[in-house]
Order: C-alpha cells, then sequence, then structure tokens
C-alpha cells in the first residue's frame, strides 16, 4: 500500500464511521424524515465511492473483503441519477453494510499500516 493510499483509506474509514455515529438509533421512518441526515449519509457514501474509485486495482484485489465496486457504483448512481435515488437502499447500507466496511478499513489500517 502506498502513502497516499493508506491516507485514502484512513478518509475512507472518518466518512464511514461518521455514517455509522449518525444512523445509531435512527429508524427507517426517522431517516425519511430527517432530510439533514439524508444529506449528509448521500454525501459520505458518495465520498466513499469516491475514493474507492481512486485506489489501485491492486490494492484492491489485495483486499478482497472490502466492496469497492459497489461503493464506487452507487456513488456514480448518486450523484449522476440523483433523481432516481431511492432511499430504501441508502438507508439499508447506511444502518446494516456500514458497520462491517468499518472493520474491514479498520483491519486494513492494523495490518498495511505497520
Amino acid at each position: 500500500m502506498t502513502g497516499n493510499e493508506m491516507s485514502q483509506v484512513k478518509n475512507m474509514l472518518i466518512f464511514a464511521e461518521r455514517i455509522d455515529r449518525d444512523m445509531k438509533g435512527v429508524s427507517r421512518i426517522d431517516f425519511e424524515e430527517n432530510d439533514t441526515l439524508q444529506d449528509s449519509t448521500l454525501y459520505r457514501l458518495g465520498q466513499l465511492g469516491e475514493t474507492a474509485g481512486n485506489l489501485s486495482e491492486d490494492f484492491k484485489e489485495s483486499n478482497p473483503a472490502v466492496p469497492w465496486r459497489q461503493m464506487a457504483d452507487m456513488r456514480n448512481r448518486l450523484f449522476h441519477f440523483y433523481d432516481a435515488i431511492n432511499m430504501d437502499i441508502v438507508f439499508e447500507v447506511a444502518a446494516q453494510q456500514i458497520p462491517a466496511i468499518i472493520a474491514e478499513l479498520k483491519q486494513i489500517i492494523s495490518t498495511e499500516g505497520r
């Protein structure tokens, strides 16, 4: 892992942890009624995807537990097809998938950041 990739993974961890922090205890109805939370979650998911897309293929292949491609694909849908965003999917990703992504990013940092 290059120093730049380590920095990018650390930035991804920050965005993911902020999503996780803000989603703690939030129901689907709460999420639907909170435009500010929706906007911050969409932005942070977009940043995760943007960064995932900028990592080298070698790096992504050496860390297959992280859904790099899915994150990049989600970023593209959020930023290019914003009029067709499915907030049920956004909620599911933020509430259910982000904790596993955080664990994987932490593992990468602790393993490769030595």
